[in-house]
C-alpha cells in the first residue's frame, strides 16, 4: 500500500488512491473510479478495422498525445524511484478529461542502485517485456525496462495491433533475446513523424537498456 500511496500523492500521473482495507487475507485498495483505459480507447476502432487487421491505428496526433502523457507519467514515477515492470494499455487509465494515469502497481518495485537477478526475474506481460526482463545477463531490470514498454505501446497505437500479435511467450523471447528483434512501426507511419520522435521511438528499443532514453 505504501508504494501506491507514495505514487498517488507525489505523481499527478499515477491513479488516485484514497486508502486501503484488509478483506480477509487480501489487501484491497480504494481508488478513484476510471471508466476506461487506453486499451478500451484503441478497441473502440476495432469494429471499423479493415479485413485482415486487428483494429485501425489511432490517429497519429492522438497516439503522440497519449505517448507524451505516458512519457511524463514514467518520468514522474521513475523520479521517485518506482519502476512499473508491466506497462501496457490495460494498465493506463483515462480520466474524464482524457488524461492518462498509470494504475496497477502490483509488480512495481522501488528501484535501488543494484538490482539482483533474484529481485528482477521476468515479470509482466510478454508482449511488452524488455530483453533484460527475459534474461538478466543482458542488463539490469530497472526504469529503462519501462521505456521499452513505452515503445511497444507506441507501436500498438500507430500500427493498429498489439506487439508480437498471436505469438507465444517462448517465440517472443527468442525474437527479442536471440534474434534481437523488436516491434517495427510501418514505414509509411514512421515517415510522417518528426525525425526527433522517430529517433526516440527507435532508441526506446535499444537492446542494451543503458542506450534507451
Amino acid at each position: 500500500y505504501e508504494r501506491f500511496y507514495k505514487a498517488s500523492i507525489t505523481c499527478s500521473r499515477a491513479a488516485t488512491t484514497y486508502g486501503c482495507f484488509r478483506n480477509h487475507h487480501q489487501l484491497e485498495l480504494v481508488m478513484k473510479l476510471y471508466t476506461r483505459s487506453l486499451h478500451d480507447q484503441m478497441m473502440e476502432a476495432a469494429a471499423d478495422a479493415p479485413p485482415g487487421t486487428v483494429r485501425t491505428p489511432l490517429a497519429v496526433a492522438d497516439a503522440l498525445g497519449y505517448g507524451l502523457q505516458l512519457a511524463k507519467a514514467l518520468e514522474q514515477l521513475h523520479g521517485v524511484g518506482i519502476k512499473i515492470g508491466d506497462v501496457k494499455p490495460a494498465n493506463l487509465l483515462l480520466d474524464e478529461n482524457d488524461q492518462l494515469v498509470i494504475a496497477d502497481f502490483g509488480i512495481s518495485e522501488v528501484v535501488t542502485s543494484t538490482v539482483t537477478s533474484a529481485q528482477s526475474g521476468r515479470k509482466g506481460t510478454p508482449a511488452y517485456t524488455a530483453p533484460e526482463q527475459f534474461d538478466t545477463d543482458i542488463g539490469a531490470v530497472g526504469c529503462k525496462s519501462d521505456i521499452w514498454a513505452w515503445g511497444c505501446i507506441m507501436y500498438e497505437m500507430l500500427a493498429g495491433q498489439p506487439p508480437w500479435f498471436k505469438q507465444g511467450e517462448m517465440k517472443i523471447m527468442t525474437q527479442i533475446t536471440q534474434k534481437k528483434n523488436h516491434p517495427k512501426i510501418p514505414s509509411a507511419v514512421m515517415d510522417v513523424l518528426d525525425p526527433q520522435i522517430r529517433a526516440i521511438i527507435d532508441q526506446s528499443f535499444a537492446f542494451n537498456p543503458d542506450d534507451r532514453p
